[in-house]
This record gives structure tokens, sequence and C-alpha cells, in this order.
């Protein structure tokens, strides 16, 4: 909050009107209606008086040390994401901006403007060297949450340094930031939670606890599986990397992880080796996939994390809207990376981008 919502909402907790601050600190109403409404500031010699006036120290007045409440911070990723989708990243980063130099000791607030920050980058349809500018930006706000987190938050914030500063080929400076943080845990506490639930008799909550951190660990899971596949090709270890990669799906399948997240190892091994025709099956079903109904949700691994149909309908439009979004950088990095270059002179892959992209263009004018 901001002065005049301070003073406004401590009078009220107080219990009084503006004409009694006003008699007590020996002004007119109207110059305490100002300061409420934030077009005029309370004297610097009335403001010791003032803040023993609403039992609040100099700090919570002056807005030192204020933190924004996690509703706040939700109201401000809609807008920043808003704000991008309606006039472009360059706006919605000027908007972040706004609010971090109001909040510059919020590492929430950084953190949720990250967030939105490489989210809507994920989505750009924009060439590689027009996206540096903002990675530096978003890495810079990964820190700055570090900096001003509890551990939870540090932790977090700092694992998404860490894979920036890789992405970015930046090895030594995510070396930097890993050493500061701390061991994982060898058993994770959400677990040993659902196991306390389990002995209470809380059988619902402890079933919803596990499934939701199934969800975290089958994603992380299957990014070690895609990792390998990588490291395996670097070493020029084709058979090993397509065994993972055959694992991979069997995992994602496994989990019900729907969509094309099974078939990015097959892929990989396809595209290094330059085999033609496994590229483009593998790309006909991955950009198909896009298209296909899918929600965890029915899943009998992760139902009961819905509490009702409500919340389920709302999660089921989330996923639908969330994979078409996929679509258009990922048509993107097909026509602009240097890896699919095998690929260029090929018929049938023109034709594909050409297909994907008309659909693509179909589902925003649907919208």
């Amino acid at each position: 909050m901001k002065m005049n919502e301070v003073i406004r909402a401590k009078r009220r907790e107080q219990k009084m009107t503006q004409e009694q601050v006003a008699e007590y600190l020996g002004v007119t109403a109207p110059a305490v209606h100002k300061w409420e409404k934030g077009s005029a500031y309370p004297d610097i010699t009335l403001v010791p008086a003032l803040a023993r006036l609403l039992q609040i120290d100099l700090e919570t007045l002056f807005c030192f040390r204020e933190e924004l409440t996690e509703k706040e911070i939700v109201n401000f990723q809609n807008e920043m994401a808003d704000t991008v989708k309606e006039r472009g990243l360059e706006a919605g980063c000027s908007f972040a901006e706004e609010k971090l130099r109001e909040y510059p000791n919020c590492g929430l607030l950084f953190h949720g403007a990250a967030l939105i920050l490489q989210g809507s980058l994920m989505m750009a349809d924009m060439p590689e060297n027009e996206k540096k500018n903002y990675k530096r930006k978003l890495i810079n706000w990964y820190e700055r949450a570090m900096e001003h987190g509890d551990e939870k938050l540090r932790n977090r914030a700092g694992s998404m340094a860490v894979a920036m500063y890789l992405g970015e080929g930046q090895a030594e400076k995510a070396q930097a930031i890993l050493d500061c943080l701390p061991e994982p845990q060898s058993v994770r506490k959400y677990v040993q939670q659902a196991d306390i639930y389990a002995e209470q008799g809380k059988n619902d909550e402890a079933a919803r606890l596990l499934s939701r951190e199934l969800t975290q660990l089958s994603t992380e899971v299957l990014g070690i599986l895609d990792r390998m596949v990588g490291l395996e090709l670097s070493l020029r270890n084709v058979e090993k990397a397509q065994e993972i990669a055959e694992k991979l799906e069997e995992t994602a399948n496994a989990l019900d992880q729907g969509g094309y997240i099974g078939m990015i190892g097959k892929l990989q091994v396809a595209v290094k080796t330059k085999n033609v025709q496994a590229s483009l099956n593998l790309l006909e079903k991955m950009l198909s996939s896009v298209f296909v109904p899918w929600n965890r949700w029915e899943s009998v691994l992760y139902y009961r994390m819905i509490l009702n149909e409500e919340f389920k309908e709302k999660q089921r439009n989330v996923q639908k809207e969330s994979q078409l979004v996929i679509l258009p950088p990922l048509l993107a990095e097909l026509e602009n990376n240097s890896d699919y270059d095998f690929l260029r002179g090929n018929d049938e892959f023109q034709r594909m981008l050409e297909k994907y992209r008309r659909r693509s263009s179909q589902n925003s004018q649907g919208d």
C-alpha cells in the first residue's frame, strides 16, 4: 500500500473519522481528506504524532517494509499478462517496472513479474536476437527475488536464474547462483506431510497432496530423461540416446503426461541424426497433438486435485488455451532454428509448416 492507503486503512482500524484525526493533529478535515486521496502529504513535523495516533511505526507509515499480499500479486500478474497480450512485451515490462520501483524490496513481486515475462517470451513469435534484452531483464528480476525473498522463494527464483544463465551459455554465473542454494532434502516435505495426514485419518488430504507432488515430480523426471538423451547424443552414443528416448515416452505415458511431451526425446535423436522421414513423422504427431483435448485431471493419478466440477471445467479451458498458444512459437522454432536446416528443402516439411500456420491463424481468428 501507498502512504495515503496506509493512513486511510489505519484510521478506519482505529474507528476514527477524518475530523477526529484533524482535531488531534491541529489541522483541517479537508487536509486529512487530501492525505487519504494521495493529492497531498502530511507536514514532516506532523508525521510522528500521526504515527502514534494510528498506532503504527514510521517504517509502516512510509511503507519502507511494505509487502504485497498474495492476492495483490496475483492481480498484478493478471494485469501484466493482459498488458502484454493487448499492447506487447515492451508495454508489459514498462507496466511491471513501474510497480517494481514502487515496491523495490518485495521478492514475491519480482518473482511474479519474472514468471509472466518468461511465459510471454516463450509464447512470443519473435527472433531470438530480439529476446536478448528481455532475457537480461528476466535474469535480473529472478536475482532480485532471491535477494528479497524467504528461503523457499530464493530456491525457486535461484533455480530459474540458473536455467536462464545456462540458456545464455553462461555456465560460471549459473554455478555461482547454484552454489548459493541449499542442498536438496533427501525426503520431500510434502511426502512426509502426506504420511502424517494418513496417520491422522485424513486420507483425502493425503491423496490430494501426493497427486500435487506427483505433478511436480513427473515434470522433473521427464526433464531429466530429455537431458540424458541430449547428453548421449553429444557423446555420439546414438543407440543409448534412442533407448533413453523410448523410456522417456513410456514414462510420459505411464504418468499420464499427454500431448507431445513423450516424443521430445525421439525428436532429438531424429534431428541430430538428420533422419528426414523420422523427423517429419514425429513433427506431424507433435503438431497435431496440440489440437487434441487432453486433461490430466481426468487421470486416476491426478483426479483428486479437482475439488469440484466448476474447477475441473475451468482447468479444461485453461489447458485447451495453453495448448493452442504453444503452436506459434513452436512453428517459429521450426522455421528459424538451424537444427532444422536439413529439412528446409523438403516439400513435405514446407507443406506441414503452411498447414499448421493456417490452423494457428484460424484458431486466432476464432478467438
